[in-house]
């Protein structure tokens, strides 16, 4: 019996990669043995679905090279499905291709965003850490990928997440609630919040807040912080932290405020309004732009104000990009463990 290695880092792709496995492990790895291996990072959001799932413990992060071609010789990995996640932050999952491409392990991964193409890359530009097989969103990130003289085999297979949130959305009651989405500051390695960048004389949390108590709507302000994001700057916000599951902030929340972040679309997705903060103070951290217009952009806090008193409307996001795509994903997933012929 072959043994499939599951790596789950990157908390995005580990949401990819669950909402895939029940019908994975049912229908498409007769005849194969499945060992997990669970980054601390995703390590909460993973218990319920992997449950019978015999996963490997192991406590030292990040692994190098040489001790993931240990862990492949040890348990005798013949293929391995792997988030993709930043080398900025741990380098474990870059780490790891690099050791099945030392080893000749055929590995497949998912990018389950338009952003992070620079994870696939080292700093001579080589796509050392992409895997062999790349399942991503849409044919926007197949063609960027072969202008970047990508060998792997890359299919289009949608978003698994994104198509689940599309036959749950509902029709928002008015909550008067507004959730601040965080994401990290990366570029400059100081996983500081982007609401914390320098805007005037304060910063862009304190400044988006201020109108927000200004507006007529009587909104209360939640905010939620990233998982890598470092909360020890965070001292002068009155805002209170919510660390809710995504279902329960769907719920929750009628305005999500933040940058380019996954939340922010599926939020849209579900019925609630979702407002992408494109101030020039941070428009740096955008390396690579959504090619959708899926929420209401606002470049400057005078299109923040006119949001919240309504006389800007908002986008309405294309979904068909996301149709079929857990049928999609499966089917590459099973080209990928040569039960069918790839096509």
């Amino acid at each position: 019996m072959k043994t499939l290695l599951l790596y789950l880092q990157d908390l995005g792709g580990t949401n990819f990669i669950l909402s895939l496995f029940p019908n994975m492990r049912n229908e498409l790895t007769s005849g194969i043995r499945i060992r997990c291996l669970v980054h601390p990072l995703s390590i909460n959001i993973t218990s319920e679905v992997l449950l019978d799932t015999e996963i490997l413990d192991y406590v030292e992060f990040p692994i190098c090279v040489s001790e993931w071609q240990k862990i492949i010789r040890d348990n005798d990995i013949k293929y391995v499905i792997s988030t993709l996640s930043s080398n900025k932050y741990d380098h474990s999952n870059a780490n790891l291709i690099r050791a099945t491409k030392k080893s000749d392990i055929p590995t497949l991964g998912f990018l389950d965003h338009w952003k992070g193409f620079d994870r696939l890359f080292d700093n001579n530009n080589e796509s050392k850490y992409c895997p062999d097989w790349l399942g991503v969103i849409d044919e926007y990130c197949v063609s960027y990928l072969h202008n970047k003289k990508v060998t792997s085999i890359i299919k289009s297979v949608g978003h698994p997440v994104l198509e689940s949130m599309m036959n749950k959305k509902s029709i928002k009651s008015n909550n008067h609630r507004i959730l601040f989405v965080s994401q990290p500051e990366i570029e400059k390695n100081t996983f500081d919040s982007l609401f914390l960048t320098q805007y005037k004389q304060s910063n862009i949390l304190s400044a988006l807040e201020d109108i927000v108590r200004k507006s007529s709507s009587n909104f209360k302000m939640y905010y939620r912080p990233h998982p890598k994001e470092n909360l020890n700057n965070l001292v002068n916000s009155s805002l209170i932290l919510d660390n809710s599951s995504k279902s329960e902030l769907f719920e929750k929340y009628d305005i999500f405020i933040g940058f380019n972040s996954m939340l922010l679309i599926e939020a849209q997705i579900f019925g609630a309004k979702s407002i992408f903060i494109r101030f020039p103070e941070v428009i740096e951290n955008y390396r690579d732009e959504i090619p959708y217009s899926y929420t209401l952009n606002v470049n400057n806090l005078s299109e923040f104000e006119k949001v919240l008193n309504g006389s800007i409307s908002f986008n309405e996001l294309p979904l068909k990009p996301f149709k079929n795509s857990s049928e999609r994903c499966l089917k590459f997933i099973q080209s990928f463990l040569k039960l069918t012929k790839y096509a």
